[in-house]
């Protein structure tokens, strides 16, 4: 939804079936999928191995291979912009990472991200606003809810309110599984507008305070009815793409058209 709301008409790509995904979707695998035609890629490598979990339940970090390195000499291939997301765990392995928390957009969300760009990101951001008193998600105490005390929501695992998350992240369409494995669209958004310079070849410019508050004032909105782009209105195509495990489990290639 970012990347739509950025300028793309967006394609996703996923290994498993994916029926909330609110545009195109096709059933594939990430290393196998061509790549030919888009403009750009956005790439969320399966990210369980490096994920908070890993280090507390045995074996989980040795069943999920980092599939960072390779999606990225792949998407190197093509040539043009991409953008590789993933956790925490992971920064070391995603070069000159940019992070991004849901409290520098104003949402009353955790959730620290890690991006890879290939291109040039320069606005200066307002800091994480989610330590201390400030950041109590309720979670160490079972359930992280607005209604048990919660400031933030922590939007990880099982023990969160559905409902409390969707408010957060601005997203209405996805089930708890989904809205685990997300991110804030306003994170894409953001990333979007400077992956759209790059894929338009303008020289990187940084957003301006106009831009940015606008930015912050549609994260603060509920998400409006907005229609799904049409596949005979593409001419230019930007992918977002991540890879296949050794079980065999990828998550979502997102591929967008520049709109009109």
């Amino acid at each position: 939804m970012g990347l739509y709301r950025a300028g793309f008409e967006v394609i996703g790509i996923d290994i498993e079936p994916q029926p909330h995904y609110p545009f195109e979707f096709h059933q594939a695998d990430a290393f196998k999928y061509p790549l030919e035609g888009f403009n750009a890629y956005w790439a969320s490598p399966v990210c369980k191995g490096g994920s908070i979990a890993s280090s507390c339940r045995p074996g989980l970090k040795e069943k999920y291979t980092e599939q960072i390195t390779p999606i990225r000499q792949r998407l190197l291939k093509t040539g043009k912009p991409y953008i590789i997301e993933n956790v925490k765990g992971y920064r070391h392995l995603l070069q000159n990472p940019i992070m991004l928390c849901g409290t520098m957009f104003g949402l009353k969300v955790i959730r620290h991200r890690y991006f890879e760009c290939s291109f040039s990101v320069n606005t200066l951001l307002p800091p994480c606003a989610c330590k201390g008193a400030a950041g109590y998600t309720a979670a160490s105490d079972g359930f992280s809810s607005f209604a048990n005390g919660a400031k933030l929501i922590s939007v990880a695992g099982h023990n969160f309110s559905v409902e409390d998350a969707k408010v957060a992240m601005r997203i209405d369409w996805m089930n708890q599984g989904e809205l685990s494995q997300a991110i804030p669209p306003i994170m894409a958004e953001f990333l979007g507008k400077y992956m759209m310079q790059a894929v338009m070849k303008e020289k990187p410019k940084p957003l301006t305070k106009d831009e940015f508050e606008t930015l912050l004032k549609r994260a603060a909105q509920p998400r409006p009815k907005e229609q799904q782009p049409s596949p005979d209105s593409r001419e230019q195509r930007t992918s977002e793409s991540s890879p296949a495990d050794d079980c065999s489990e990828i998550l979502p290639i997102e591929t967008a058209d520049l709109k009109e």
